[in-house]
């Protein structure tokens, strides 16, 4: 098992994230978005915290994990965004996928918990 560990994202992170952001967007199951935002769009459509970095003993970033403020789309709302890589080159099995809602209030739901 690889240890990694977890700190807040920084700028300088951009473009590790942006390529995890965009492997994800490939398998076709992480969003209904063809293409990664811009760091720009990504740091103005973001909290400001709750932004974390899953690094490497070699201080990779292996995945991610930022919460919107707000989201127009019903199917969106409480939905934490995040993304990581397999990095384990044994692994059989396609990557996990999850998406998990706080559920702060009656009607929220667990969808999917990493496991």
């Amino acid at each position: 098992m690889k240890t990694v560990a977890i700190r807040a994202m920084r700028p300088e992170d951009w473009p590790e994230v942006e390529a995890i952001y965009h492997e994800g967007l490939a398998t076709g199951n992480a969003s209904f978005e063809a293409e990664p935002p811009t760091w720009e769009a990504f740091d103005t459509g973001k909290l400001g915290v709750g932004r974390l970095v899953a690094v490497d003993a070699d201080g990779g970033v292996t995945g991610w994990v930022a919460a919107s403020a707000v989201s127009t789309r019903a199917v969106y709302r409480g939905v934490v965004a995040g993304q990581w890589r397999d990095t384990d080159p044994g692994r059989t099995s396609p990557p996990r996928r999850s998406a998990v809602t706080r559920e702060p209030r009656p009607g929220f739901r667990v969808d999917g918990v990493l496991g």
